[in-house]
């Protein structure tokens, strides 16, 4: 058992999933594989163990292989499904206009508002005709929960009802357990340019290098005869020297490209001001890679502000309400062709903003976005009939991961500054920022830093 352990181990390696439509290639074979095919959630294990470390001759028309490679997809789907959602969405810094001129009622003379705006959220402010807006940011996501699901400790388990194993016919049970460790660097470039005095357009272009590692083991199988009242032990780790198994993927590329277009509706020198806009995203990142969501997408948004005075300093409050649309992509099922929309929703900013000096501003807001009827995952149990044998060890139950679907929205505290360089004409600006997810719904992460410098003409 530990040879055929071990060779579940190397037969699996070269890839997890069999899917045409994504290439992904069997478990008997070497070629590379998209990222997709990294995870180890794939009921191929299962089969392995069940097969006795090796295939059927015919995976795609046994009943049997059928069966637990649909478990394992499954389970990845949701998984596939975040990835691509908040690929999506991702929190990128906005271009928000810095010093804007206040001019208030009864007075001809504008003065400066000291407050330069906010970093993931925006305001409703416009970049003047012909003048234009580049920053370079940094931000690094390391993604631990899913759907409230320990990454560390992922768990697949199934059952196949009705097979047969040395001549009787019961019930195989199997399951395994993962350390998944998720990363990504995310490099944005944006220029913004004002179009007219009250419109402006932003294209943000990032860079993502995405490394997915992950570690399997515990694996277990046991057959049950409901007629003999017998179990058999395929493995289990009391019984056998597991070998871990290991596969590791990484991929850097241009992300989603997005286009915004931001008009300016009343306030461009008062205490209110409002804007609307609407955002374009193009499926430019490899979503098979996880380089991006493999949807188009429009969000539509509105926001207000409120730029207020204490002491000197500009507080400016600030909205802002959207709903995102969502095409379908292809990471809702990777064995099909695109039929299913990427899940969207409402997404929501709102914070204020401290100018504490005239070239330092405190950021502080709420981010969120909602995701309506989305692939998720919940933590369940299989029930295994008690075992009769003596000194023979069966769990009373397998762990495994539910797949389903849900509406849920995100929750983020945000916290930075903006700095504009001394000397530089307040053409340059230097910002920092801290993302924290507050509630464990989709994919979480640790708190997310981001850094970045702009420069304004």
């Amino acid at each position: 058992m530990k040879a055929k352990v071990a060779l579940l181990c190397v037969a699996f390696a070269s890839a997890s999933l069999l899917s045409a439509q994504v290439n992904c290639p069997t478990a008997s074979t070497t070629t590379s594989a998209p990222m997709v095919c990294q995870y180890p959630y794939s009921g191929s294990v299962l089969a392995l163990i069940y097969y006795g470390g090796n295939l059927p001759a015919n995976p795609q028309t046994d009943p049997v292989y059928q069966q637990l490679y649909q478990a394992g997809s499954l389970t990845a789907t949701p998984i596939n499904a975040s990835i691509a959602t908040q690929l999506a969405q991702l929190p990128m810094p906005s271009a928000a206009a810095g010093t804007v001129t206040l001019r208030l009622p009864g007075s001809d003379i504008g003065s400066p508002f000291n407050n330069l705006g906010p970093i993931l959220s925006d305001r409703p402010d416009t970049f003047p005709r012909r003048k234009f807006f580049l920053s370079f940011a940094y931000q690094h996501f390391n993604f631990t929960e899913i759907d409230g699901l320990q990454l560390n400790s992922f768990v697949l388990g199934a059952q196949v009802q009705n097979v047969m194993l040395a001549g009787n016919t019961g019930t195989f049970y199997g399951g395994l357990q993962s350390k998944v460790g998720l990363q990504m660097d995310q490099y944005i470039g944006l220029l913004t340019y004002g179009v007219t005095k009250t419109t402006d357009v932003t294209i943000a272009v990032p860079v993502n290098d995405v490394t997915l590692n992950v570690t399997s083991n515990n694996y277990q199988g046991y057959f049950y005869s409901p007629t003999t009242g017998v179990y058999t032990l395929l493995t289990s780790p009391g019984l056998t020297t597991q070998v871990p198994l290991i596969t590791k993927g990484n991929a850097s590329g241009v992300g989603d490209v997005t286009v915004n277009v931001k008009q300016l509706l009343f306030g461009q020198e008062g205490r209110y001001a409002g804007a609307v806009g609407a955002q374009v995203r193009f499926p430019s990142g490899d979503a098979n890679n996880y380089l991006g969501s493999g949807a188009y997408g429009v969000n539509a948004y509105g926001l207000v502000e409120y730029r207020g005075t204490f002491k000197h300093h500009g507080i400016a409050p600030h909205v802002k309400v959207g709903y995102q649309w969502n095409g379908q992509s292809q990471l809702l099922d990777i064995q099909h062709p695109p039929h299913e929309n990427l899940p969207g929703g409402l997404n929501y900013a709102f914070g204020a903003d401290f100018g504490l000096l005239r070239t330092l501003t405190l950021v502080a807001d709420v981010v969120g976005n909602q995701y309506v009827n989305a692939p998720s995952l919940s933590a369940g149990n299989i029930q295994l009939p008690p075992s009769h044998q003596p000194g023979l060890a069966i769990p009373s139950q397998l762990a495994y991961s539910i797949p389903g679907n849900t509406t849920y929205t995100t929750f983020n505290f945000s916290g930075g500054f903006k700095w504009i360089v001394p000397k530089t004409r307040e053409h340059i600006l230097l910002y920092a920022n801290v993302l924290v997810p507050v509630n464990d719904v989709g994919l979480h992460s640790d708190p997310v830093p981001l850094v970045g410098i702009a420069f304004k003409r």
